[in-house]
């Protein structure tokens, strides 16, 4: 690969600023740093070469009296989405620097860090998901007898994790990986050199993210994993002795806490699955029947096409696994024909309850965005409008005492708290971003009405205080004025000067 002569950087010349950015820059060299000023994110020196190219815009440059000017270019923060998706398609990976202080309130440098890096593998942006299908990020180890495997889709918590010692191992996890179809695959280096003639590397090697070897020690994974979802051992989740994808999982989890920044509390589960538990299919087999993609290579015209009539996404999402995945189980392929035929013979609960699931949003996504806190507050009415339908469901598999239907209503929950919490809380039309405010409903917070009511009322409350203000102390000639150097003040007369309270402070 070849690499342009870069600018040797000497820090001690440069300003606070850029001593800043140079510093964060050197915790995440291979992401596209975005660097927060003001209204907008700045990119400067290669990245800032890199990313005018790929988003076609000015590039400039800092310091054009020196001898080697720094090259620069930035988008406003409002619109750094679809920036960031350009980014993200052209195969970067793009850390998000915020200020972390009111510039305001702060004298001199105002503190900034990263707060989230996106990868192709950790997308929440939902205009950049495909909503009828997982986004997965997988991870994957192995050894001399097999392999390890794990895959998350951070977007709705989905976590699976399986372990392959097939003599054909290597052709079976070829397949896996182009039935989850991921989007990043983590591996360490030296997976990399043990496997460097395989088929499943060469294809997907756009998408591979590289990590050190420790981060898939067994030691380390298992303990990281019982932290995150705060048990004593992994026994209750299938998995205790798996020690290849307990490994594979650790590091999966640990590269999320690297590139997120958060608790990844949606993440509440581990899924084992044994590829023997589903009957197996080939790529060659699959694209061949063409059972989620046409010759075409579109979804349009495949059996998934045709069958795929949910009213959900995540309905959508889980007939895709199911066509991928056929189950060889015959019990559960006579549970779920029985449940079928049920629903056949009934068709006007059929049509009930497809017409509430309408009105469901994707409750997967909203809870992973909100959760890692990149929601807006519409989210937080989207989630509450969803979860009205819970009981109307409920409701109706009620209404038959067929026993089918007991695998649905058994653990049944309505989650009425959390709606009557939002509904209590959150305006029904509150605005696109929190920062925005106003989302609050009154009532909430007696200290926070206060402050609205001063917001949206300001001169009638300006005025209230001067008449408060003369009734306490007896000044009559009492003022509130405003000036740009003391801001609002209170003016007196010498005259009065003996009945000023002891709480006022003098300034001139």
């Amino acid at each position: 690969m070849n690499h342009k002569p870069q600018n040797i950087i000497k820090l001690e010349e440069e300003t606070p600023m850029m001593q800043q950015y140079i510093s964060i820059k050197k915790e995440h060299p291979d992401s596209i740093l975005f660097f927060r000023m003001g209204d907008f994110y700045e990119m400067f020196n290669e990245d800032a070469e890199v990313a005018s190219q790929v988003l076609e815009i000015a590039l400039t440059s800092r310091n054009k009296n020196k001898t080697n000017p720094t090259p620069m270019c930035g988008i406003p923060h409002h619109s750094s989405k679809s920036y960031i998706a350009k980014l993200i398609k052209s195969g970067k990976k793009v850390a998000i620097c915020e200020q972390t202080e009111d510039a305001k309130l702060t004298k001199g440098l105002v503190k900034r860090e990263v707060v989230r890096i996106v990868t192709p593998g950790t997308i929440l942006d939902e205009n950049l998901l495909d909503p009828k299908q997982n986004h997965f990020l997988v991870s994957i180890c192995s050894n001399s007898k097999g392999w390890g495997f794990a895959a998350l889709d951070i977007t709705t918590g989905l976590f699976k994790v399986a372990e392959v010692y097939d003599e054909n191992r290597e052709s079976l996890l070829q397949d896996e990986i182009e039935k989850f179809d991921p989007k990043e695959i983590i591996l360490s280096h030296n997976l990399v050199d043990q496997s460097n003639s395989a088929r499943w590397l060469e294809e997907r090697s756009d998408s591979i993210q590289f990590c050190e070897d420790w981060t898939f020690s067994y030691k380390e994974s298992y303990k990281l994993l019982i932290d995150h979802f705060k048990t004593v051992s992994l026994e209750g989740f299938g998995c205790e002795n798996m020690k290849l994808a307990i490994s594979s999982a650790g590091a999966l989890i640990r590269y999320l806490h690297k590139t997120q920044k958060s608790a990844l509390e949606h993440i509440s589960t581990i899924n084992v699955f044994n590829i023997h538990s589903y009957m197996l299919m080939d790529q060659a087999t699959i694209r061949s029947l063409e059972l989620v993609k046409s010759s075409e290579g579109e979804r349009k015209n495949s059996l998934l096409d045709i069958l795929d009539l949910s009213q959900t996404a995540m309905g959508a999402r889980r007939i895709r696994e199911w066509i991928l995945k056929p189950n060889i189980d015959i019990d559960l392929i006579r549970e779920r024909l029985e449940q079928v035929d049920f629903f056949k013979n009934d068709l006007m609960l059929r049509q009930a309850i497809r017409d509430q699931l309408k009105s469901m949003n994707d409750l997967e996504r909203l809870l992973g965005r909100i959760s890692l806190s990149v929601c807006t507050p519409r989210d937080i009415i989207s989630l509450k409008n969803s979860l009205s339908a819970l009981p109307h469901l409920l409701k109706l598999l009620n209404q038959s005492k067929s026993s089918v239907l007991k695998t649905f209503t058994s653990k049944w929950d309505n989650l009425e708290k959390i709606h009557e919490l939002i509904e209590r809380k959150i305006i029904d039309d509150p605005p696109f971003t929190f920062k925005e405010g106003n989302f609050i409903k009154r009532g909430c917070d007696s200290e926070l009405d206060r402050l609205k009511t001063i917001a949206l009322d300001g001169k009638n409350w300006i005025t209230q205080l001067e008449i408060k203000e003369k009734k306490r102390t007896g000044i009559s000639v009492l003022k509130v004025g405003f000036n740009k150097i003391y801001g609002y003040y209170i003016e007196i007369t010498k005259k009065n000067i003996d009945r000023v309270p002891v709480e006022y402070i003098r300034k001139q």
